[in-house]
């Protein structure tokens, strides 16, 4: 009797579904006998007497067993994957209450904590809640909002001087510093997040790195690198190191820009980093009356060796293991060798004042790499 009224149950709800009748009968008796204290392969043997054929095979038996052993009830549960399955408002709001709650959530997860197939989560996602999944950014600073303004009033100041002197991009010498080291992984995609167009990405800290590294000095400008040196010993820049370096680069401009230096139009560039701002580096650029271009705080994204050179040698790099630091460094002087004058001057007049701009409208706020 209770068979008998269970399987009334299933067959209403049968005509309300697109799912096939045959495999909810055999469902509701996968449920009965483990009900019994049947096993799998006793329950199996039943299905094939019953149905032949067309009984589930001993892996889907298997799986439905540990459903109900798991306490599910409703025999109906649609498949996570193949055709779409309807989509109601319900289920809309629960899909957005699941990403409420976690918005790294992948879409198998998605379709099996809703019932839903894959393709009917993937076209709920982009299409009716107009979500793209995106991985977090590294952040170098938490930025306060004075220190928004600060990067918003700089970007403006430069992108006024270069408007008023269309040149002036082409006679700045830019440089930084930065740390190669004998491995690094390759990016991975495990951050992603699902967001809104108005949504920010989240933020997440570098990783530690291997312990191999050289430290590696470049200045350039629009027509290709003019001074670059890597500092012995896996050594970082202090002061005495800068300054050598502010020696050497004039003596690179007089021989490599000479009509820069002749003039004197050069302009040089560099961030606020306490090597570049020691009182003897200050001095000597003084007394040489080198002028210099200002740069916001904690602003790597507004540096064209940040945002430009270095992030164009790591990313060829990632992911090749150096097995010492002289391989480490022919391998970047290569990289520095495959990059065409042109691209140069793009990131200097183009992508500089881009980046600038988009700071502006972006009120301060990190810039997408």
């Amino acid at each position: 009797m209770l068979f008998a009224v269970f399987l009334v149950g299933v067959f209403c709800f049968s005509a309300h579904c697109e799912m096939d009748n045959s495999k909810l009968v055999q469902r509701a008796e996968v449920r009965i006998f483990r009900i019994q204290g049947k096993t799998v392969a006793e329950a199996h043997a039943e299905l094939l007497r019953l149905h032949g054929g067309a009984a589930l095979s001993l892996s889907t038996m298997h799986h439905w067993f540990l459903k109900f052993a798991a306490g599910l009830r409703d025999i109906s549960v649609k498949k996570t994957g193949g055709c779409l399955t309807k989509l109601t408002a319900a289920k809309l709001a629960e899909l957005r209450n699941l990403l409420d709650e976690d918005n790294t959530m992948c879409i198998h997860v998605l379709a099996r904590r809703t019932g839903l197939s894959l393709q009917t989560v993937h076209h709920a996602l982009r299409n009716k809640l107009k979500l793209t999944k995106r991985p977090a950014k590294w952040v170098p600073h938490t930025l306060s909002d004075q220190q928004k303004q600060c990067r918003v009033d700089m970007a403006r100041d430069l992108l006024h001087r270069f408007r008023r002197a269309p040149t002036l991009q082409d006679r700045v010498v830019t440089g930084d510093d930065s740390w190669f080291w004998c491995y690094e992984p390759k990016m991975k995609r495990s951050t992603n997040a699902w967001l809104r167009s108005n949504e920010h990405r989240p933020q997440k800290v570098s990783k530690d790195h291997y312990v191999y590294k050289v430290m590696l000095i470049v200045f350039w400008n629009a027509q290709g690198i003019i001074h670059k040196e890597f500092v012995p010993d896996g050594k970082g820049v202090d002061r005495h190191v800068y300054l050598r370096t502010m020696r050497e680069l004039r003596e690179k401009l007089r021989r490599r820009r000479p009509q820069l230096w002749r003039r004197q139009s050069f302009w040089l560039h560099h961030d606020g980093a306490l090597a570049h701002c020691a009182d003897i580096v200050v001095n000597f650029l003084q007394a040489n009356n080198t002028k210099i271009l200002p740069h916001p705080p904690y602003s790597p994204d507004l540096a064209p060796s940040d945002f430009f050179l270095f992030a164009h040698l790591k990313k060829n790099m990632r992911g090749i293991v150096f097995n010492s630091v002289d391989e480490l460094k022919q391998r970047v002087d290569f990289e520095i060798g495959q990059i065409a004058q042109w691209e140069y001057a793009h990131a200097m007049r183009e992508s500089w004042s881009r980046r600038l701009q988009q700071c502006v409208d972006h009120e301060g706020r990190y810039l997408e790499n």
